[in-house]
């Protein structure tokens, strides 16, 4: 229990130390100098989307790695207790 306590007072100190992030000045020129041009957002949206496939993707090669371990050591531990 020790460890996870020392791992959630770190989390919290990490989490917040943290500042907010800002836009560059040109995007937020870009955005605030004209609402109706769908142009910044679309910019925005795409970035969004490109992070979000890398996390899809990431994720699912560790769900699958995790999934194909725990088959492999359920397998090893059935393969021991027939012996």
């Amino acid at each position: 229990m020790q460890p996870l306590y020392r791992l959630a007072i770190l989390a919290v100190l990490l989490l917040g130390s943290m500042t907010p992030a800002e836009a560059c000045p040109m995007c937020k020129q870009a955005l605030e100098s004209s609402p109706s041009n769908p142009e910044p957002f679309a910019y925005m949206v795409s970035i969004l989307f490109m992070l979000a496939m890398v996390t899809g993707v990431i994720g699912t090669l560790i769900g699958f790695l995790i999934s194909m371990s725990r088959q492999e050591a359920a397998s090893l531990s059935a393969a021991t207790a027939s012996r």
